[in-house]
């Protein structure tokens, strides 16, 4: 099942305006009382990288050409080490197999 989208409060993106370049995708505003208030409370979606707090966050088109700011919330599912994929502490007994 799609986990469900995670919208950060104070963030609204909107589409560019008519006399826009053809570069701009968009305007982004942030609302920076309601931005650090939300994110104060949803500590979880912070990670960190090289040391640095930082939040992921996606942008995507909507309906009518507006921008949409969402949390990126993915995440690598944990593989096992190396020792514990290729070490199986109680191998199978093949003995039987052996050709000598």
């Amino acid at each position: 099942m799609a986990e469900s989208k995670v919208y950060p409060k104070g963030m609204i993106g909107f589409a560019p305006h008519a006399n826009a370049p053809d570069w701009a995708l968009g305007d982004l505003t942030i609302s920076l009382d309601e931005f650090w208030t939300w994110l104060k409370n949803n500590p979880e979606y912070v990670t960190n990288y090289k040391g640095s707090k930082q939040l992921k966050l996606q942008v995507t088109r909507g309906k009518e050409n507006r921008l949409s700011v969402s949390v990126n919330t993915w995440k690598p599912k944990e593989e096992k080490s190396m020792t514990e994929k290729h070490f199986d502490a109680n191998p199978p007994d093949n003995s039987d197999d052996l050709p000598f």
